[in-house]
């Protein structure tokens, strides 16, 4: 007997696999392969892009600069008529551009006192320096990053590239940046494995 509004079992249903130990994660997993680009074919033969939103500290802008950000978001939701996904994660802090312009600095300060000027007022400044260094690393490891990325689709490769030039076009300051093939590898992972560290 059918209950009525009751489905058939799907062929792309989980419950067509079997019994739980017989199934695999790669058989529930949306894709099949990934470019060096970052260009995701799924299982249905369309093909997927991540874009990583550029994180702003939103305490530290005016109020002009908070709803330029609102008007652009809103603009792209706006223009961009396909459909978008929009994804959140906290994912781990990358200060590396930071720390790298702070050891040169800190190589220069050295520099500088091995030719003997200003000797206790550079010691002040490598003091401060290193100080600066351990804070950024220790925030590195401390310190979640809420990411967000925008996701487009294309039924073909032609249609991706079509509506990547549409959506950078609309997204302004938003300063959207492709993912390739090694920073999306760990953005899906997260995704899939909430619950690790």
């Amino acid at each position: 007997m059918r209950v009525k509004g009751q489905n058939l079992v799907d062929k792309k249903s989980i419950l067509q696999f079997g019994k739980p130990e017989e199934r695999s994660i790669l058989d529930l997993f949306p894709y099949k392969s990934c470019t060096e680009e970052g260009v995701l074919i799924t299982k249905e033969d369309r093909f997927q892009r991540y874009y990583r939103v550029v994180s702003t500290d939103v305490e530290g802008l005016n109020e002009q600069e908070k709803l330029e950000r609102m008007n652009q978001l809103t603009t792209v939701m706006r223009t961009y008529v396909p459909t978008i996904k929009l994804v959140s994660l906290t994912t781990e802090t990358d200060l590396t551009e930071q720390i790298v312009s702070k050891r040169q600095l800190l190589d220069k300060n050295r520099m500088e006192q091995s030719l003997g000027r200003n000797l206790q007022r550079l010691r002040k400044y490598e003091k401060k320096l290193v100080e600066e260094i351990q804070e950024l690393k220790r925030a590195e490891q401390e310190r979640p990053d809420l990411s967000f990325f925008f996701v487009i689709e294309g039924k073909t490769i032609k249609d991706l590239q079509t509506r990547n030039r549409q959506l950078m076009r609309s997204s302004g300051i938003l300063g959207l940046k492709p993912l390739y093939k090694k920073e999306l590898i760990k953005i899906l992972y997260r995704m899939n494995n909430m619950n690790d560290e």
